[in-house]
């Protein structure tokens, strides 16, 4: 008898630290690598009705943070750093620290190892799997990347997330089909950020509205011409096969270097060599590649450009 107990107690013992393993917050262990599929900023909302469950709007920074918008008032948002991502070919792994109990008003905040800690169950929740799931560890989020980003879907979430780009000036807000803002969220509003087609701009002058870069490497140039923003790559830092060709070539890469913000610079854009069938299955990449998809003044994806001329 005393030998059963003996037994019993090392079964309960080897379970419990199971489950407490998979809560630990693990360290992403795979190379930041940048991946042109991943746009800036998503919205990540449930398909199908599940307990705990909300939408989410995601960023995606180039030194691979990531960041959740949170309410920080009546009227106001800001975004709050959760973690990192990382890609494994075509899926994105979400690795969520743990969470800063601001979000948590008047509550302590637990060791990373408590058998406390349900990571599905806590904000920002960005994926609600079953308890003893160990496909992934529990701070993990993971999403298949759909047609070279224009949608991420959930990998073993009972929510069924879906999460489709939205431009950068609709990831801090909510709003109507008419361009009418508000701060109250309202059920389905994720299916008012629809990209509309637009005709491409007659002219090819740009202004450098932002230069984003990590360390003293400029990654993506922000241009704007017509009121209509274009997201612009530097191909050195992508190793996607669709940048290779244009990282071989200086013109696609040097002026990268030597731009300033305010600067007019005249551009050739181009957009990645996408697959045909990429384009005949995407709701917003049909049409020729050069075809322009704008949500919010901002041009749909990115853009590889080279310079025609430079006034300056």
């Amino acid at each position: 008898m005393k030998a059963f107990f003996v037994i019993i107690t090392i079964i309960l013992a080897l379970f419990m630290s199971a489950q407490r393993d998979a809560r630990i917050a693990y360290s992403p262990m795979e190379k930041p690598e940048l991946n042109l599929a991943v746009l800036p900023h998503y919205i990540i909302f449930p398909q199908q009705t599940c307990q705990f469950l909300s939408s989410n709007e995601v960023t995606f920074a180039p030194d691979f943070s990531v960041y959740i918008l949170v309410p920080c008032g009546l009227d106001c948002t800001e975004n709050f750093k959760i973690g990192e991502w990382r890609t494994r070919s075509d899926t994105l792994l979400i690795y969520q620290d743990t969470i800063d109990f601001i979000l948590f008003p008047g509550k302590e905040k637990p060791d990373n190892n408590s058998d406390s800690i349900d990571w599905a169950l806590m904000p920002p929740n960005l994926h609600y799997r079953n308890l003893y799931d160990k496909f992934l560890p529990r701070n993990v989020s993971a999403f298949k990347i759909i047609n070279k980003g224009d949608s991420l879907l959930a990998i073993g979430d009972d929510g069924m997330r879906l999460g489709l780009p939205i431009s950068k000036k609709a990831s801090s807000m909510k709003h109507h089909g008419d361009n009418k803002y508000i701060v109250e969220a309202r059920e389905n509003w994720q299916d008012t950020f629809e990209w509309k087609l637009h005709k491409n701009p007659m002219l090819n002058v740009f202004t450098i509205s932002s230069v984003i870069q990590t360390v003293s490497q400029p990654l993506t140039i922000e241009v704007k011409n017509e009121n209509i923003t274009f997201n612009i790559l530097n191909p050195r830092y992508y190793p996607q096969a669709e940048a290779l060709p244009y990282a071989e070539r200086t013109e696609y890469c040097d002026w990268f270097d030597r731009v300033k913000v305010g600067d007019t610079i005249s551009l050739e854009l181009t957009r990645p060599a996408y697959e045909q069938e990429v384009f005949d299955r995407s709701p917003y990449l049909r049409g020729y590649p050069d075809t322009i998809y704008v949500l919010d003044n901002e041009a749909y994806g990115y853009w590889f450009a080279k310079p025609v001329y430079n006034n300056r």
